[in-house]
């Protein structure tokens, strides 16, 4: 038994650290800008899940509801008057470099899906 011992604090150990970070929404909240543009895309997420969005850097803001879906990486928008409606993105957060990448945010060859990068403002 007493050899056992070792054993099992490091499975122990290694179970534990394999857990996945789950995130918070909250850890989104805030402004968004498009990386390495000066007039890019904009998106900030509130803490009530809205999100405001501005695609062309203009005054067209769009307000959008969204929810998050880690397990598909799927960040799911909704007109706030029509929640039945809604349609989903793919994401990804790079926690070593705080980026926020989502596919699909430009109109764009189906084959070929838009890529945008946000860093945190």
């Amino acid at each position: 038994m007493e050899k056992l011992r070792p054993l099992l604090i490091i499975l122990f150990v290694l179970c534990t650290s394999c857990q996945k970070e789950i995130l918070n929404k909250h850890d989104f909240v805030g402004l968004w800008i498009e990386k390495g543009k000066i007039s890019g895309c904009t998106i900030e997420f509130t803490g009530n899940g809205s999100a405001f969005l501005n695609l062309y850097s203009n005054n067209n803001v769009q307000e959008y509801a969204f929810r998050f879906d880690e397990d598909t990486n799927k960040i799911f928008f909704s007109l706030p008057d029509n929640p039945d409606n809604e349609w989903s993105l793919r994401y990804s957060y790079d926690d070593t470099t705080k980026e926020l990448t989502i596919w699909g945010l430009y109109v764009s060859i189906s084959e070929f899906s838009s890529t945008t990068i946000f860093i945190k403002v």
